[in-house]
């Protein structure tokens, strides 16, 4: 095997190992690809929606405004330009993605690794949910007999983890980690009776699908530059590179060197404009991330995974689904933490029923306005020839009558054709 082979396997190798995405074990990882187009809603024409709206009190204004053209801040003392050009027209993208499959789980550090596709058309993203229940009382830890008061909660930020004692209560970004750091402060500030209101707000913002597809539809912009970007270097790196050293040899070393450190700059940057816009607050964390991708060619090929992980961070893994993924998959994803609820087997199901009712609630409005029900999602499975009763929570199928559920341990395992 000669020198160049050798190198190019080496270098394959650690692009392997880069690619796998690690995550907390209870994440939900969704995979998207943004290289497709969007459909443009259709909008009524300036005149019409002005003729409509003549005799409504200020359509005269209305009108006036409606005249403009795309992209003009209405506000005139606002003379920078955004970062980030948002269209005047929201585009419908299509909800193509899809939930990632577990690659494998590391138990010592309770992560996950996601295996994230090797040609980088496409990124995984993390959604992180509390492990622990939010009840007016306290924290509602699995497994202790009481809710942890709010006005006796410390929590401990160790890493990208947040702890009460030694449990984890959340695994995620800085961001993340510090707006539930004030959640819970809030809580253990205010009058016992004004905590349910603040927690609904809380979950309602988590839920909040419009403001997660806003979001999600800006990105995409800049997501497919910087998507081209990285299938250039990884182009130039993988197949560019070694036929230039396979014709000319090393003489063209530094020429190879200068092609990809370009590309690697102009993926920095690109970079750096979009998480500058997306995460404004992580400058330290940009400046590392940015810097890596200019020093090593494999980070720049791999710089969609490092931006849109955290894109949708705070929101619930329900809301994700019902952006990014695909009818079938959110169906799918919603059904499983609906019965997860509605056949809770943990502890502390018993003493925090007033968290399992709003969680319920809020999925059910999710669901509801993905067009979809939240009683057939519930639903008997389809019956498997034989089978006689089924788990109601994981939808496991049995032959005979037993006690519990050999796969989630639920203790209600229903008889087919029962109400």
């Amino acid at each position: 095997m000669s020198d160049l082979a050798v190198l190019v396997a080496v270098v394959l190798a650690i692009y392997i190992f880069q690619c796998i995405i690690w995550a907390p074990a209870r994440a939900n990882v969704f995979r998207a690809s943004f290289l497709r187009g969007a459909k443009r809603l259709e909008h009524p024409k300036p005149q019409a929606v002005a003729a409509k709206a003549k005799d409504k009190p200020g359509a005269r204004s209305a009108a006036k405004a409606s005249t403009k053209a795309p992209g003009v801040v209405a506000n005139k003392a606002a003379k920078k330009k955004p970062a980030i050009p948002v269209p005047a027209a929201v585009p419908d993208f299509p909800r193509d993605g899809r939930r990632a499959s577990r690659g494998f789980m590391w138990n010592a550090l309770s992560i996950s690794g996601f295996w994230a596709n090797p040609l980088p058309v496409d990124a995984l993203m993390v959604a992180n949910w509390p492990a622990a229940c939010l009840d007016p009382a306290g924290l509602v830890i699995e497994g202790e007999p009481a809710p942890i008061p709010w006005e006796q909660l410390k929590l401990i930020r160790a890493g990208h983890k947040l702890k009460s004692g030694n449990f984890v209560v959340l695994s995620g970004p800085e961001k993340q980690l510090r707006d539930f750091e004030k959640l819970a402060s809030e809580l253990g500030k205010v009058q016992p009776n004004a905590r349910a209101a603040i927690i609904e707000k809380w979950l309602r913002a988590a839920f909040d699908v419009a403001a997660a597809e806003e979001r999600y539809a800006a990105f995409r912009s800049p997501a497919r530059s910087l998507t081209i970007l990285a299938c250039m270097q990884f182009a130039v790196l993988f197949w560019i590179v070694p036929w230039i050293f396979y014709r000319i040899g090393t003489r063209a070393i530094w020429n190879c060197l200068a092609l990809v450190l370009c590309v690697s700059l102009f993926t920095a940057f690109e970079f750096w404009q979009a998480h500058k816009h997306f995460y404004p607050e992580a400058g330290d964390a940009r400046w590392t991330q940015s810097l890596t991708i200019v020093l090593s060619p494999l980070s720049a090929i791999r710089a969609m995974d490092t931006l849109a992980r955290d894109l949708l961070a705070g929101f619930h893994p329900v809301t994700a689904a019902a952006v990014v993924c695909s009818k079938d998959e959110f169906a799918a994803l919603a059904g499983e933490q609906l019965r997860e609820l509605s056949f809770a087997t943990i502890s502390s199901a018993t003493h925090s029923a007033w968290w399992n009712e709003s969680l319920t609630r809020a999925l059910q409005s999710v669901v509801t306005k993905r067009g979809l029900s939240a009683e057939n999602l519930l639903a008997a499975p389809s019956r498997q020839q034989g089978c006689d009763v089924y788990c109601p929570r994981c939808l496991a199928q049995y032959l005979a009558t037993r006690e519990a559920c050999t796969d989630c341990g639920y203790e209600g395992l229903v008889r087919f054709g029962a109400k």
